[in-house]
């Protein structure tokens, strides 16, 4: 994941959060083996979407902007310059066996990828043997540097996420959140424009897997919504007509968060700060297509597990702060109450600019502790109790609680792994125009999400079962939509490769066939979706050894998003055709998109028995086994 995200991506998307591809195939010695399922400025020069960019503000709201410029918003996201950035170093993760060189070259930051053949644990040597797997320009760095950087990799059309990450209160690289585990995702993890929500300000998403990012930085148009008309008019150009004097908000065309309702005003920062385990998007929308004045609840619904992995600090403000006695009990208590986006931290004497928020309902006589006593055992500071500081691992740094309250034990409570049913916690409000009904699909859909993510760990999937997910959706869904109908093709496909009778398992697949095939024919199918609905009636069509519609199939997958697992299967169906040609050139691209993959080379092993060159069979055959039984050490 990126620094401080736990907001994981809608169902439909392959994968539901940053987890790593599975990798498991056919082996070359299994000629029926089934195919594998792993799998920029401040303006913008043409308005996109009604967006024109925060320069566009700047020429009438200068002084507003020049505060802005100093705050961690302007920094999300910034093109990578080497010399803000330490070069020359090597960090070693044991655990996986890679290391990751920083390097300059040709006055461009890289980072380099290596797999060293040594026994796991191991230190990490530069005179190890090893294979380089990538060696990519950083394009963006990502964050603003107040607590971590994460960096972007440029890999032709794709953006990558890198496993390095620089913290500052270690004045050091390690291992990004979620890669340090031995094994991850390595530069596998391709950025999508969900990932680049909360870190950009606008990107293209005609082509989702390729999004060009239009506007670097968190800008004005993220609160205040697409000005385009707004700009409009006080440049007098007469589109909108009428005095000034006499037009409303929604007619000059920005949203004056101070004039927005408290759930409006949440939602301005819960669109990105409002951390979680599974999102569901509502009504064939994404992150995206919220806008300013709305309820965030009517575009994403956002939930929690008893275990999950948003239990970090750092991703649990909103969360704290919904349950503190101090917002249940105020009607205008929020984000901005303490934090203006305008600006950075508080000149000054912090500790008396937050102990006066709160002296603006409290008394100072009404706390508990002796005046004298806070003041020397806290510097009279109320956070110091009632908002603690702890250990976040999101960012190797302290973070505060924002449960304002009497703390003293622990704020939650271990998940308890003998409770019968994994419970998946809506953390907002339901909103309005949200049916029971509608509420029930998207609970549904929350736990199928979950269950195919945390399908090898049955303790967190504990009291889930695909075929009651899959029966309670198709019930409640007169018309589903292409989203629910690509999951829905997910959770049979599920059932199908667990299921121990043959003809059981065929009549899953056929199902999540019918399924896949309904949601393709959908034109509203959006990108997430249609990659999933492939790739599982790839799946089904390889099973049933329907190999030529396997391989269109394969290919259009090929041509959507970038998986060497797709490629080696491909190869697979090709080899199955006969198409030796064909299968060699997938194997081949295979291992290009990842050189530790070691399947590719087995089959391209076969491949050269079968065209009698002996040497590049043993070559092929010999990478691959060192490449196993390095993973298996």
């Amino acid at each position: 994941m990126l620094i401080g995200c736990t907001r994981q991506p809608d169902v439909d998307q392959q994968g539901a959060t940053a987890e790593p591809q599975r990798r498991s195939g056919a082996t070359e010695t299994d000629q029926d083996a089934v195919a594998s399922n792993r799998q920029t400025n401040t303006s913008i020069p043409d308005p996109h979407g009604g967006y024109v960019g925060t320069k566009a503000c700047a020429e009438c709201h200068q002084q507003i902007f020049d505060s802005y410029s100093a705050s961690s918003h302007s920094r999300s996201l910034r093109r990578a310059d080497p010399s803000e950035n330490l070069a020359g170093v090597t960090l070693a993760h044991a655990a996986s066996k890679r290391s990751y060189d920083v390097v300059v070259d040709n006055g461009q930051l890289r980072h380099v990828q290596w797999e060293h053949f040594v026994p796991r644990g191991a230190p990490l040597q530069g005179s190890d043997a090893k294979l380089k797997l990538t060696d990519l320009p950083v394009e963006f760095v990502m964050g603003s540097g107040s607590f971590a950087k994460a960096y972007l990799l440029r890999d032709g059309d794709y953006l990558l996420q890198s496993p390095v990450t620089w913290y500052v209160a270690d004045n050091n690289y390690a291992m990004a959140p979620g890669y340090d585990q031995p094994i991850h995702l390595g530069c596998s993890r391709v950025i999508d424009p969900g990932c680049l929500f909360c870190h950009v300000g606008q990107v293209s998403q005609q082509t989702p897997q390729h999004p060009q990012v239009l506007e670097l930085e968190i800008g004005c148009e993220r609160c205040h919504g697409p000005s385009q008309k707004h700009v409009a008019y006080h440049q007098g150009d007469g589109q909108l007509g009428g005095d000034k004097a006499q037009a409303g908000e929604t007619q000059i065309g920005t949203i004056h968060p101070a004039k927005l309702g408290r759930v409006e005003l949440d939602s301005l920062c819960a669109q990105c700060h409002l951390g979680g385990d599974i999102v569901v998007n509502l009504n064939g929308q994404s992150v995206w297509s919220f806008r300013p004045g709305q309820d965030f609840a009517e575009t994403q619904l956002v939930y929690r597990a008893d275990d999950g992995k948003s239990n970090d600090p750092f991703s649990m403000h909103f969360d704290q702060l919904w349950n503190s006695p101090c917002y249940l009990e105020s009607d205008t208590l929020t984000c901005t109450t303490c934090h203006d986006p305008h600006h950075s931290e508080p000149a000054g004497d912090a500790a008396d600019f937050y102990r006066q928020k709160c002296l603006q309902c409290h008394q100072d006589e009404a706390c508990g502790v002796p005046r004298q006593q806070r003041i020397t055992e806290q510097q009279n500071q109320c956070v110091k109790c009632h908002m603690p500081a702890s250990s976040s691992a999101a960012v190797h740094s302290a973070t505060t609680n924002h449960r304002i309250g009497i703390h003293g034990q622990a704020d939650s409570t271990p998940a308890d792994s003998a409770v019968e049913r994994v419970t998946l916690r809506l953390l907002q409000p339901q909103p309005k125009n949200l049916s029971p009904g509608e509420l029930a699909i998207a609970n549904s859909m929350a736990e199928a999400f979950w269950l195919l993510e945390y399908e090898a760990e049955p303790d967190k999937t504990r009291g889930l079962s695909a075929s009651a997910i899959e029966d309670t959706l198709v019930k409640l869904s007169d018309d589903p939509s292409a989203k629910q109908l690509a999951l829905l093709a997910r959770l049979a496909a599920f059932q199908a490769e667990r299921s121990g009778d043959v003809d059981l398992s065929r009549g899953h697949f056929q199902r999540a066939a019918r399924y896949a095939v309904t949601a393709l024919d959908d034109s509203t199918i959006d990108h997430h979706a249609r990659v999933s609905a492939l790739e599982v009636l790839a799946r089904k069509q390889f099973q049933f050894g329907e190999y030529q519609s396997a391989a269109e199939t394969y290919n259009q997958l090929v041509s959507l998003r970038r998986s060497a697992i797709d490629l080696y299967n491909l190869g697979l169906v090709y080899g199955k055709l006969q198409n030796f040609g064909a299968a060699e050139q997938a194997f081949r691209r295979a291992v290009e998109l990842d050189p530790s993959y070691p399947l590719p080379y087995r089959s391209l092993a076969k491949l050269y028995q079968l065209f009698k060159n002996a040497q590049m069979a043993s070559q092929m055959e010999n990478i691959a086994n060192t490449l196993i039984n390095n993973q298996r050490q």
